[in-house]
C-alpha cells in the first residue's frame, strides 16, 4: 500500500514539475518575444517549429494578417501556396534564411520576404519570422524591367545608329578645346550601340565593336571632324546635324550625319549619347549630281565653241586650198599640206568636242551590228599595230538597235585606240557582240532588252583611283601633249546620244572591258506579228 502512494506521489510530483516547466517556458517566450516586438513596425510572429502554432504575435503582424488569420495556439494559417510545414526541412537544414512566398493578408494575397531564424528555448525549438511586404517592389522592378527590355527593343532595332561613348578619364571642361578634342580621341571608347549603328560600320556583331576607340572610328586628320568636335565643346557640349567622315571596319569611308551631347559631371565630360544617320550614298550620289553640273556646263562651252570653231576651219582648209592651186614652190606647197592637215586634226579634235558635247545631227535607222561590223573591221586593223591581235565573238540571234553609223565608228575606234595605247607590248582585242536582258535596274542602267557592243583588252588596266574619273572630259593619264582627254568623254556623249549605256571593269595587269549597252529596236513589222 505505501509503495503504491509512493508511486502515485511520484507521478503527481512530476506532472507539477512539468506544469511549471510549462509555465515557465510560457513565461520565457512572453518575455522574449516582448523584447523583440516591442513598439516595431515590422510584422512579427513567434512559431512551435514541430506543430506550426502560432505562440505570440506583435501588433503589426494583427494590422498586416488580421485578427482572424492570427489565433494563439491555433496552427498559422497565412501561406497561400502551401501549409507553414512546408519550408520546415529549409529550416532545419539553415536555422535562419529568407523565403519569398505567397500570404494572405487583410489586403489580400501578398508577396512577402520572410526572415526566419530557428530558436531553442529549454529544448523546445521556435520559429521568429520577419515578414516584409515586397509586392510594391517587385511590382516597380517588373515596371522597370519592362521598361527596359522596351527601351533595349527600340534601341535595338532602330534605324538609326544610337550609340554611347564613355571617357575613359573624364575630361576636365576647363581645358582649352583643342586639348578637349585631343582627349576625347585619347580616352573615349565605344560602350553601347545598336545593331544599325554596327552595320554602319560593316560588321554583324555588336561585340565587334564594343571597346574600339573613337580615333578608330572618326577619322582624326579630317578637318570636317574637328570643326565638329570643336562644335560640341563650344556649344556646350550638344550638337545636332554635323556631317563627319569615318571610317568602317574594312577601312572602307563612310559619311554620317550626326547629332549628339555630352555628360558633364562636377566639371567633367564623361560620356556622350548620340544619333546618326549613314548617308555615304546620298553623299556619293550629291557627287556624282555635282559632276553631272559641271559637266553639262563644261559641254555647253564645249559645243558652242566647236560650232564657231568649225567655221573657222572651214574658211583655214578653204583658203589653204585655193592658195595651194595658185603655188608653184614646192617648200609653199609643203607649208599650205602642213596647214591643211593641221585642221583636219584640229576638225577631228572639234568632232570629238561636239560629240561630247551631243550637238551633232544624228541619223537614227536600224542597225544590224554583224553587218555593220564586218564592214568596219578593216579600218580597225589598219588603225591597230600588227603585235596585237583583234578577235570578234558574235551572236548568231542578235537583235538590231537604232543607231547612227559614224556615232558607232566614232564610239569603236575611240575605244580600240584607247585599248592599243594600254598594250605598248602588244595584245588581244576582243569585241563581243551580244543580245542581254536585265530583269532588274542594275548600275544605273534600267531594266530592259539590250544589245551589248563590248570591246576588252589584255592590257595594263586602269587604277581603281582613276577609274572614277576617265569618262571626264580633259582627263588624261598620257604625259603632256600625248593625249587631250576627250576620247572616252567622246564616246559617253556619244553613247548618251544614241540612248545607251557604257560601262567599265578593269583590273591592274589583267585589262579593261568597256561594255555599251543599246536599246533593242524591233521593227514595227515583228511587234504587229506579235
Amino acid at each position: 500500500m505505501a509503495k503504491r502512494l509512493y508511486q502515485n506521489l511520484q507521478a503527481e510530483i512530476e506532472k507539477l514539475r512539468r506544469r511549471v516547466a510549462e509555465l515557465e517556458h510560457a513565461l520565457e517566450v512572453q518575455e522574449w518575444g516582448g523584447v523583440l516586438f516591442h513598439e516595431s513596425s515590422i510584422p512579427q510572429m513567434l512559431i512551435d517549429f514541430q506543430t506550426g502554432t502560432l505562440l505570440a504575435a506583435n501588433a503589426a503582424a494583427y494590422r498586416f494578417y488580421g485578427e482572424a488569420l492570427l489565433e494563439v495556439g491555433e496552427p498559422v494559417r497565412v501561406c497561400a501556396e502551401t501549409d507553414f510545414t512546408h519550408f520546415k526541412s529549409t529550416i532545419e537544414a539553415m536555422h535562419y534564411g529568407v523565403e519569398v512566398c505567397q500570404h494572405h493578408t487583410a489586403a489580400g494575397t501578398r508577396t512577402v520576404e520572410t526572415h526566419f531564424v530557428l530558436v531553442n528555448l529549454r529544448g523546445h525549438h521556435i520559429v521568429h519570422l520577419l515578414v516584409f511586404d515586397i509586392t510594391d517592389k517587385l511590382l516597380l522592378q517588373n515596371q522597370l524591367k519592362e521598361s527596359e527590355e522596351r527601351y533595349r527593343t527600340f534601341v535595338q532595332y532602330a534605324n538609326e545608329g544610337i550609340w554611347r561613348f564613355e571617357a575613359e578619364q573624364p575630361i576636365p571642361i576647363h581645358l582649352p578645346v583643342e586639348e578637349q578634342i585631343q582627349r576625347m580621341f585619347e580616352h573615349g571608347y565605344l560602350a553601347e550601340c545598336n545593331l544599325a549603328f554596327a552595320r554602319m560600320y560593316g560588321v554583324e556583331e555588336l561585340e565587334q565593336l564594343l571597346g574600339i576607340r573613337l580615333s578608330e572610328l572618326l577619322i582624326p586628320t579630317e578637318p570636317q571632324n574637328i570643326e565638329m568636335l570643336r562644335a560640341f565643346v563650344e556649344n556646350g557640349y550638344r550638337v545636332e546635324g554635323y556631317l563627319s567622315k569615318e571610317r568602317a571596319v574594312d577601312r572602307s569611308e563612310r559619311y554620317i550625319l550626326n547629332s549628339f551631347f555630352g555628360i558633364v559631371e562636377d566639371g567633367m565630360l564623361v560620356r556622350a549619347w548620340g544619333v546618326q544617320t549613314d548617308v555615304t550614298e546620298m553623299h556619293r550620289l550629291q557627287q556624282q549630281l555635282n559632276q553631272a553640273h559641271r559637266l553639262e556646263s563644261l559641254g555647253r562651252l564645249a559645243g558652242g565653241i566647236a560650232h564657231d570653231f568649225n567655221n573657222v576651219l572651214t574658211a583655214v582648209v578653204g583658203f589653204a586650198e585655193l592658195a595651194r592651186g595658185r603655188v608653184q614652190d614646192e617648200t609653199t606647197l609643203r607649208y599650205l599640206d602642213g596647214i591643211i592637215a593641221a585642221a583636219e586634226r584640229a576638225a577631228n579634235l572639234n568632232r570629238q568636242l561636239l560629240a561630247y558635247a551631243r550637238r551633232q545631227v544624228v541619223q537614227l535607222s536600224p542597225i544590224d551590228l554583224k553587218e555593220w561590223l564586218q564592214n568596219t573591221l578593216e579600218i580597225l586593223r589598219r588603225t591597230l599595230p600588227h603585235n596585237i591581235r583583234l578577235e570578234t565573238q558574235v551572236d548568231p540571234q542578235l537583235g538590231l538597235i537604232q543607231g547612227d553609223p559614224n556615232l558607232l565608228l566614232q564610239i569603236v575606234l575611240n575605244l580600240a585606240v584607247n585599248a592599243r595605247d594600254a598594250m605598248p607590248e602588244g595584245g588581244v582585242i576582243t569585241l563581243r557582240l551580244q543580245n542581254r536582258t536585265l530583269r532588274r535596274a542594275c548600275n544605273e542602267i534600267p531594266a530592259g532588252r539590250y544589245v551589248t557592243l563590248a570591246v576588252a583588252d589584255t592590257g595594263v588596266g586602269i587604277a581603281p583611283e582613276v577609274l572614277p574619273h576617265i569618262f571626264e572630259p580633259f582627263f588624261s593619264t598620257k604625259p603632256q601633249g600625248q593625249g587631250t582627254g576627250l576620247g572616252l568623254a567622246a564616246v559617253q556623249g556619244a553613247v548618251k546620244q544614241l540612248g545607251g549605256f557604257i560601262q567599265v571593269q578593269s583590273e591592274l595587269g589583267k585589262g579593261t572591258c568597256f561594255t555599251v549597252y543599246f536599246p533593242r529596236f524591233t521593227p514595227p513589222s515583228a511587234t504587229s506579228e506579235n
